[in-house]
């Protein structure tokens, strides 16, 4: 008896509230609304559906012009401290699946590959939860120290992650590489977010995407900067 296939869907949260750069969701991106670019890439993808959240009905509109599924999210759930978590339990309540993959309206230069990547790991693997990262192979971090009580702010800062009497050579720091989340996308089983309310846990897997893929418009000189990008404007 064969085993039954998986229902993976793709979930594109997107409201309508937005602080740094006013409706961002459906900017102007190179001739496309920005969340164009996001639902494309999954379309063309392996997943089997393509959903978009919002409580912006214009949002949905354009959503449904570039062939995803729509899904009205309540108001209460599309504030400035409102959860991703909370966008993905109301869509499970709504939308039957297996696996999710969560990808983000602001990452406009992943694409239709990586999101297949991620689906082909997520299973060979049998993961409970997978995202992309970036891999850093020579980060060298500081961190803010102490503030005295005399201080209005943090003005002194510490190394977090190495001795700086011992800088180690690039090829050793290489060695000890971190791994950082692109915020492309992450993908997660229902049955374990739906008992950990949480896209990320258990067996824990990762795609990398290259760094000039997981540049993320959260201002208008993101949007200025990934232009260039799209266009090789230099």
């Amino acid at each position: 008896m064969s085993k039954k296939k998986k229902k993976i869907v793709g979930f594109i949260p997107a409201r309508g509230g937005s602080k740094g750069v006013p409706g961002k969701n459906i900017t102007n991106l190179c001739g496309l609304p920005l969340i164009a670019y996001t639902i494309i890439a999954a379309y063309f993808s392996k997943l089997d559906e393509v959903w978009v959240s919002s409580d912006n009905l214009e949002i949905l509109e354009i959503a449904r012009i570039y062939g995803a599924k729509t899904l009205r999210r309540p108001l209460e759930l599309c504030q400035d401290d409102s959860t991703t978590e909370e966008a993905v339990e109301h869509f499970l309540k709504h939308v039957k699946c297996d696996v999710v993959v969560l990808i983000q309206a602001t990452s406009p230069l992943l694409t239709s590959g990586d999101i297949d990547r991620g689906i082909e790991k997520f299973l060979m693997g049998n993961y409970d939860s997978l995202f992309s990262v970036v891999r850093e192979t020579d980060m060298l971090l500081w961190k803010f120290g102490k503030k005295r009580k005399s201080e209005k702010e943090n003005i002194y800062i510490q190394p977090a992650n190495y001795d700086p009497q011992d800088r180690m050579r690039r090829q050793t720091r290489e060695k000890n590489a971190y791994m950082i989340e692109s915020g492309g996308f992450f993908i997660f089983g229902q049955q374990f977010f739906n008992q950990n309310k949480c896209r990320m846990g258990g067996k824990v897997g990762f795609v990398e995407i290259p760094f000039w893929q997981s540049f993320q418009v959260d201002s208008y000189e993101d949007l200025a900067n990934i232009s260039k990008v799209m266009t090789h404007d230099k």
